[in-house]
This record gives C-alpha cells, sequence and structure tokens, in this order.
C-alpha cells in the first residue's frame, strides 16, 4: 500500500503543485486588484466576494476532476497493461486512489475556504475569521469531530459511487461503444437510488454525536459495502480488452 501510495503521489504531485500556484496567482492577483481599485458601493461587494467563493470551489472541482481521472486513465491502453499487472489486489489499488483522492479534496476545502474568509476580512475590514473561529469554539468537540467524520466519509462516498459506475460498466458493459456515455448512465442510476433510497435513511436532523451515532455507522458501513463491491468487480469481472 505505502509503495503504491508513493507511486499516486509520484504521478499527481505536479499537477496538483501547479494547480495550486494558479489558484494563488489568481486569487492574490484579484485580490490586490479590488483592493487598489479602492471602496466600493455595498451593492457592488457581493459580487467580488461571489469571485472568491467560485475560486474556491473552482480549486476543490478541480480536486474532484483528478480524482476521477486517476482511475478513469488506468483504463486507457498506454497504462492499464503495467498498473492492473501490479502484484496487488484491487482493493489495495482502489483504496490508495481514495486515500489521495480524500487527502487533496481536504486541502482544496481547507485552502478554499481561509483564503475565502481571508478575502472577506480584506475587502470589508471586518474581523470574519475571529468570528468564526470563535464560533466553532462554542461547537462542543466531540460534534466538530462528528460534523468533520460525516463530511469526510460522504465525500468518500461519493467518489465510490463514481468508482463503482466505472466497474460496472468494465464488467458488463465493456464491449458495448459509447462508454463514456454509458457509464454516466449508470452513475445517474446510482445516484437515484441512493437518493431516493438510502440517503433519507442517513439524514441528520439534529447533528450530536451521541443521538446520531447510528446514523454515522450506518453511513460507515454503507461506504464500506460500497468499496467492497467496487473491490470485488475490479478484482473479479472487470474486463479492460
Amino acid at each position: 500500500m505505502i509503495r503504491l501510495l508513493k507511486f499516486e503521489i509520484q504521478k499527481k504531485w505536479k499537477m496538483s503543485l501547479g494547480a495550486l500556484l494558479g489558484y494563488f496567482l489568481i486569487y492574490f492577483g484579484f485580490l490586490f486588484k479590488f483592493r487598489n481599485d479602492g471602496l466600493v458601493s455595498f451593492e457592488q461587494m457581493p459580487f467580488r466576494l461571489v469571485f472568491f467563493i467560485l475560486l474556491a470551489s473552482g480549486l476543490f472541482f478541480l480536486a474532484g476532476i483528478a480524482a476521477i481521472n486517476s482511475l478513469r486513465v488506468e483504463a486507457k491502453q498506454s497504462s492499464r497493461d503495467l498498473y492492473f499487472s501490479l502484484p496487488l489486489s484491487a482493493y489495495t489499488k482502489i483504496g490508495s486512489k481514495v486515500i489521495v483522492a480524500t487527502v487533496e479534496a481536504t486541502a482544496a476545502a481547507v485552502i478554499g475556504t481561509l483564503t475565502c474568509l481571508r478575502a472577506l476580512e480584506y475587502l470589508t475590514g471586518f474581523a470574519v475569521m475571529k468570528q468564526v473561529f470563535e464560533g466553532i469554539k462554542e461547537v462542543a468537540f466531540v460534534d466538530l469531530v462528528a460534523s468533520f467524520y460525516f463530511q469526510l466519509v460522504l465525500g468518500i462516498l461519493m467518489l465510490l459511487i463514481i468508482y463503482l459506475s466505472f466497474a460496472i460498466f468494465r464488467s458488463f458493459f465493456s464491449q458495448v461503444r459509447f462508454g463514456g456515455m454509458i457509464t454516466m448512465v449508470i452513475y445517474v442510476l446510482l445516484m437515484y437510488l441512493n437518493i431516493r433510497y438510502v440517503f433519507p435513511l442517513m439524514s441528520f436532523t439534529e447533528f450530536s454525536l451521541s443521538s446520531e451515532w447510528f446514523k454515522l455507522l450506518l453511513l460507515t458501513s454503507y461506504t464500506g459495502i460500497v468499496f467492497t463491491t467496487v473491490g470485488y468487480l475490479f478484482e473479479k469481472r472487470a474486463n479492460f480488452d
């Protein structure tokens, strides 16, 4: 697993670093531009704030695209023979991709949130970050941990559902044309089934670990089942010919 994680990082670190540098260049460039333009009316300020929110969302979106492409490109003729011939189980291969993708997405979310808050402070003069952190301090530590855990596992589940659509296509429809379209249809169907029948069972009304621990356990178990299914299909059924 460690070697495979190193392999994943070596493949992606240049692209990830380039995306991060590009983000900060755009961020600081527009931040200083807006600052030099001087004060604006109250009606115009939201447009500047929306820009930074969209910029941060773009960074998180790029992390998601990288996570999806991380598996998709392995099925291409140029790399699949080497990758899928490695003497490791599909569970290990999928697990390494999920770990790297989770770290990237978490980093993108943290960087995007902090830079947005800093831009809001810079443009308005209000101590926004101080107020946010003071508000966080008022929340029980166990609830913060539960909230972070919920968001983390939910993000992993969303990624695994995408991987599951790839696995189903490669297992049952690999010889059919228009693979991208079929994979998208499979993904939409999987998301519909999850939204219709699964996610309502895990909806949180009052988020407290003491009252919602069973739903957290249910979410974790379901994510494990999806991961096992993805690993099994790639291990036993997937066809890359």
